[in-house]
């Protein structure tokens, strides 16, 4: 009966299915709309294919009515949630899915914001350059959880609890723990002075932890993406400067991954964001300096949303820009995916997705 009613709800939601030959169907049951598959996991990764692309003009999310002028550190959950940190004010602006004004706003300590970051309990890191410290946002309260030697220029959070901040004034990134009280910040890349030795590091800025643990950091001084493996000080150049890759980095300031492991770097130097694949495939998906909606000026953070879109904080132009995946397909297949599909008989939700030939 289940079975019956997870097809009749495919083949009657889909006007594509009616145009298109489906070559195979994926879905997944789960009990609540909430359901994260990577648990823990708190930001978006989602599945893409090689051929992905995105619209090249972005649409304007939100600009200097909503959000102060430089406003850089943005964070997009798995709900769809949007937040963003208003740079030199006390605010951080959080949007529901599919809402074009904010639905509300939350308080954070004075001073210059650089990142933040969102874990799956709602608790906000946001980093508060003023005082060298990271601070955490818990129902209404702020504490500090990690004090620095320098501006935390990328805060991530990884599933064992652990939060990263990358000095960039200190060209290294540390590391501690969030559920020993105990715990001191451990430095995991970088040796405190700027180089291009592998073990070295020149005004890092954002980082991002994979779900090995993996340490991937955007070396924008050196113009180059750096992977650290866990317990390794030494690490491995993966774009940019001393790699085999065929595009020239300048000033790599994010970095983002999907699935399957495709990092997304964004290039403050260049206005625009890479692709870099497992095997090392470079392109271009989105970008070019200068105000228009194609266009970048100064881009800092990015993020995926659960569908694949982009949302770029574009510091130069005071705005969020948000990219729209425009096709997921490669040759004659094309990908499609849809999420939270109630099926309120059984109180579950469906999650499917299917390949079609055309």
């Amino acid at each position: 009966m289940l079975i019956k009613q997870l097809t009749d709800i495919i083949l009657t939601n889909n006007y594509i299915l009616k145009h298109d030959s489906v070559v195979d169907i994926q879905f997944s049951l789960h009990p609540s709309k909430d359901f994260n598959p990577l648990a823990g996991q708190s930001f978006n990764q989602p599945t893409l294919s090689s051929c992905a692309s995105w619209n090249s003009v972005g649409v304007t999310f939100a600009d200097n009515r909503t959000i102060t002028p430089g406003s850089q550190g943005i964070f997009v959950d798995t709900n769809n949630t949007v937040y963003v940190v208003n740079q030199d004010d006390s605010r951080i602006f959080v949007w529901l899915e599919a809402s074009n004004t904010p639905s509300r706003e939350i308080s954070v300590d004075s001073g210059f914001h650089f990142s933040l970051f969102v874990t799956s309990n709602d608790d906000i890191y946001v980093d508060h350059d003023d005082s060298k410290r990271v601070i955490k946002l818990a129902l209404g309260v702020s504490t500090t959880v990690m004090t620095v030697g320098a501006s935390c220029t990328g805060v991530f959070v990884d599933t064992n609890d652990t939060i990263y901040c990358s000095m960039r004034d200190l060209h290294q990134v540390i590391k501690q723990s969030l559920t020993d009280s105990s715990s001191k910040p451990v430095a995991v890349a970088g040796t405190g002075t700027g180089g291009l030795a592998p073990n070295m590091l020149d005004q890092p800025y954002g980082v991002f932890v994979d779900s090995n643990f993996n340490l991937f950091v955007a070396d924008c001084g050196n113009h180059r993406v750096q992977l650290f493996e866990p317990d390794q000080l030494i690490g491995v150049t993966l774009a940019g400067t001393g790699s085999n890759g065929s595009l020239s980095l300048k000033c790599p300031i994010s970095i983002m991954m999907d699935a399957d492991g495709d990092l997304f770097i964004v290039e403050r130097g260049n206005n625009r964001i890479i692709r870099l694949s497992p095997n090392g495939d470079e392109d271009v998906i989105i970008g070019g300096q200068g105000s228009d909606p194609n266009q970048l000026s100064g881009p800092v953070n990015a993020a995926f949303d659960s569908y694949g879109n982009i949302f770029v904080a574009d510091v130069y132009n005071n705005r969020i820009q948000k990219f729209y995946l425009a096709s997921d397909s490669c040759g004659m297949y094309k990908n499609y995916c849809i999420r939270d599909q109630p099926i309120t008989r059984d109180h579950l939700y469906l999650h499917y997705c299917f390949l079609t030939e055309y």
